[in-house]
Parts: structure tokens; C-alpha cells; sequence
């Protein structure tokens, strides 16, 4: 059985913008326990009174199937990973709702111990734009959101994935202003955003943000990382966060580049309170455009994929897995 009183925390942001560094940094606390991107969340969440009462175990188990059907439990089977059992599951849930649910899942899957009340976290960037679907089922839970700067961002994305970077700033830019609709349904004292840039180059003020929000002691020891934080990117290999890992972009994108970026993003970039010439949103992507660029950026998450020696069968079974949670 889950220990009560838990807290349920969502590290959010979009990919290439820290939730990684976030997440690292925080689960170096005895008290917080945070999972790897599960994904699933919203996938469920749509179809959640469609399983009728989970305390039965069979309708439990209808939607224990769908979950390990999501990337999540797919990648971790394609790695010969002993996946959870529904009965495992079921048994650790303190009741039903799906709250609770969400939390037993997170104890299992991060080794938490039992016996005390935790922090217990979800990070997985996609929550960021299913925050209205998340916070209607899920009230209690804290959101705890990062955000960089696009032109770094996508940068990183076009080095490590050959993305293209304005198919991802434009993303990036309607995925933001569908997070601040979200938003509005949020509570002030359930939600806090921290920009990367200010976690890499002052970390504690950053951590004591993050310290209020929580109510928990944060301290810099928690900046000494067990592990990295990246495998790829200028931030990959360091044990830390790395203060220098800001605007690349102004040496390594090229001004036309970065112009076109800024008309997609302006507004966005603005209420961030980031630098930018354009004074509005003036560009947007033709559904050509956005077609054409998807295409390459699959060929290429393909190319990325085969070069780290994963099966074509192992990629395809990813992708299906990865498409069921794209609501």
C-alpha cells in the first residue's frame, strides 16, 4: 500500500528546454521521487470513465493493457524490461481515482520507499499543452513548468535530431499559447514557471523558487548530480548544470535564421521576457511547410534511431506506441 499524504508533482516543458536537468537535479532529494517521462497521462485520462470502477480488478486490468500498450512501458519491454503487473499495481493504490492511481504507478516505477509521505513526479514534456485535461482530473497535483529560450531549443533539436528548426519554434509557439489557456483554470499556488537560463546561471535562486512552491528544503548539494543529465548536446557528460549553456544561438544560427524564428515566436518570446527585434508574431508556417518539414523530421528521428543500433521493428513498435498518445 502507497503511503499517504504523498504529493503529486508535473515537470513540464517542451523537449530541449531543462525538464531533464530539472528532473535530475530535484531526485537528488531524499524526499522526491520523479519518473521518466510515462507519457501516458492524457492518453488515459480521456478515456478514464470509459473503465468504469478500477477497485474491480478486471476493469483495472482493461486499462492496465492500454497503459502497456503506450511508449512508455513499449520502450521499456523493447529493452527486456520486466514490465508491472495490473495486480501489483492494484494493490498499491491507497483508492481509485485517478490520482492515486498516478501515484502508486510512480512509487513502483522509482523504487520509492514506503513509510513516509513523498514527493512523487511525473516528467513528461507532453503534458505541457493536456494541462486543462490533467488539472480537471487532477486538481490536487503541483505543475512545475521550464521554458527556454526557442532559438536554443531548436538549435539543440536541429544538432541532436537534425530537426528543422522553424517547424519547432512554430511547435514551440502554439504550444505555449495553448499552455497559457490552460492556465487560466490553474490556481497561482499550483503552478510555478522557471526559465532554464536562470536555473543554469543561478541555481540557487532557482532552487529556492522551487523550494516555497514545494515546501521543502532545497539546497545546492542537490546540484551535484548522480549521473548527467544529457547524452547529447553541448550539456552532455557534465555532472552539474552548466552555466555557459546559453544563447548558442547568436554564433551558431545564422541571422536570417534567427529572424524567421523571432516572427514565429515574438509574442511568445516576449512574455518570457526574452530578448527579440520582432515586435510581433508575423510568420506562420504554411501547412506545406509544416507537411514538409514533418516528413524530414521523421526520416531523420529514423536516421538518429538506427545510429544508436535500434532494430527497424523496435522503432516502428516506438512510433505506434508514440502516436497512441498524441491526442
Amino acid at each position: 500500500m502507497t503511503g499517504r499524504g504523498d504529493n503529486l508533482l508535473f515537470i513540464i516543458g517542451f523537449p530541449r528546454s531543462g525538464t531533464k536537468l530539472l528532473r535530475n537535479v530535484l531526485a537528488n532529494h531524499a524526499e522526491i521521487f520523479i519518473a521518466h517521462e510515462l507519457v501516458f497521462l492524457p492518453y488515459i485520462l480521456k478515456r478514464w470513465d470509459g473503465y468504469g470502477d478500477l477497485s474491480i480488478l478486471e476493469n483495472f486490468r482493461v486499462m492496465h493493457r492500454e497503459v502497456l500498450s503506450t511508449y512508455y512501458f513499449t520502450a521499456a519491454a523493447n529493452r527486456g524490461e520486466t514490465l508491472i503487473t495490473a495486480e501489483e499495481w492494484h494493490r498499491n493504490c491507497d483508492s481509485f481515482e485517478p490520482c492515486a492511481v498516478h501515484k502508486a504507478l510512480i512509487r513502483l516505477e522509482t523504487g520509492a520507499p514506503d513509510g513516509r509521505p513523498l514527493w512523487l513526479g511525473d516528467k513528461s514534456p507532453n503534458y505541457t499543452t493536456h494541462l486543462k485535461l490533467i488539472h480537471g482530473r487532477i486538481p490536487e497535483a503541483k505543475i512545475l513548468h521550464i521554458v527556454r529560450d526557442v532559438r536554443d531549443a531548436a538549435l539543440s533539436a536541429r544538432k541532436i535530431w537534425r530537426k528543422n528548426i522553424f517547424r519547432f519554434a512554430q511547435r514551440w509557439a502554439d504550444g505555449n499559447r495553448q499552455l497559457w489557456k490552460d492556465l487560466e483554470q490553474v490556481p497561482s499556488t499550483q503552478y510555478l514557471e522557471i526559465r532554464y537560463e536562470d536555473l543554469v546561471t543561478a541555481p540557487q535562486t532557482a532552487l529556492n523558487r522551487i523550494s516555497t512552491f514545494l515546501e521543502t528544503e532545497l539546497d545546492e548539494s542537490l546540484l551535484k548530480l548522480r549521473k548527467p543529465s544529457e547524452n547529447f548536446g553541448d550539456a552532455k557528460h557534465n555532472y552539474g548544470v552548466v552555466a555557459t549553456n546559453t544563447q548558442k544561438y547568436r554564433q551558431q544560427l545564422s541571422a536570417k535564421d534567427v529572424r524567421k524564428i523571432e516572427r514565429i515566436c515574438a509574442d511568445v518570446l516576449a512574455r518570457y521576457e526574452y530578448d527579440t527585434s520582432a515586435t510581433a508574431a508575423t510568420h506562420r508556417l504554411s501547412s506545406v511547410e509544416s507537411g514538409l518539414y514533418m516528413v524530414a523530421d521523421i526520416a531523420n528521428r529514423f536516421a538518429f534511431d538506427r545510429k544508436l543500433g535500434r532494430s527497424p521493428g523496435h522503432i516502428m513498435r516506438a512510433l505506434v506506441a508514440g502516436l497512441k498518445t498524441r491526442l
